[in-house]
């Protein structure tokens, strides 16, 4: 159950921080057809030190009977330089269960380094990005737009106090029925995840639209037991 919403998260974060900003989104995470969770996104325009940035927020919780079995409400924020779209600054707080753990983030990509709180200096690789950050390159640099299927797209990943590469292969385009219709989509099926519930037969895959805003409006995690799908339903 916590490995399949903390990741859910991890990848639809990759709406919140979209180039027109005060974006509100929604997704809803089910469990077959058993509602499990929801994710709310917010984005918005502001100003630290003379400096032009997005304000990213997501908050993600489960409800129901997801929410009886294992209590989540986890919360990320990041401020964003909009000059070049690196996080410079971030903050998490994780409430799971009885397990708490809150973290402030600062990022000095020009000297290679980040401050955690919680753990002091460390050296990074220059543009790495938190979870509310990660995906901004991934929808609107153009990344997507000059790759094929069969290639791997690498971005660097902070998380609690470590940073290491996200890999995901491009699978292709397929049309699926959205809340907002038929859709054309890219198919990402990230390469990073391991673990004896997972199944080895694509572990995860998300279908991003193949438009300019790149929305993920669909996400499936597949377990060896079943499968977790993660749906946008209000943009």
């Amino acid at each position: 159950m916590r490995v399949a919403f903390i990741i859910l998260i991890f990848f639809i974060s990759s709406t919140i921080c979209a180039q027109n900003t005060n974006e509100h989104l929604k997704f809803d995470i089910k469990f077959g057809m058993i509602k499990g969770g929801e994710v709310f996104f917010q984005t918005s325009d502001t100003l630290v030190s003379n400096i032009y940035a997005t304000n990213a927020r997501l908050h993600g919780y489960t409800t129901g009977f997801a929410h009886m079995l294992y209590k989540v409400n986890d919360s990320f924020e990041s401020i964003i330089d909009k000059s070049n779209n690196y996080p410079i600054k971030s903050f998490k707080n994780v409430s799971e269960q009885n397990y708490r753990f809150n973290n402030e983030v600062h990022y000095y990509h020009h000297r290679d380094s980040a401050w955690s709180k919680e753990t002091g200096w460390h050296h990074i690789e220059p543009g790495v990005s938190d979870v509310s950050a990660l995906f901004y390159n991934l929808r609107f640099s153009g990344i997507l737009d000059t790759i094929n299927r069969g290639d791997t797209i690498s971005l660097p990943f902070w998380d609690t106090g470590e940073w290491y590469y996200v890999d995901m292969i491009h699978d292709g385009i397929e049309i699926i029925k959205t809340n907002f219709g038929k859709r054309e989509c890219i198919v990402l099926k990230p390469l990073n995840i391991e673990g004896k519930f997972f199944s080895k037969i694509d572990p995860m895959v998300v279908w991003l639209t193949n438009d300019q805003q790149r929305l993920p409006v669909l996400m499936k995690l597949n377990f060896n037991i079943g499968s977790v799908k993660c749906v946008l339903v209000n943009s």
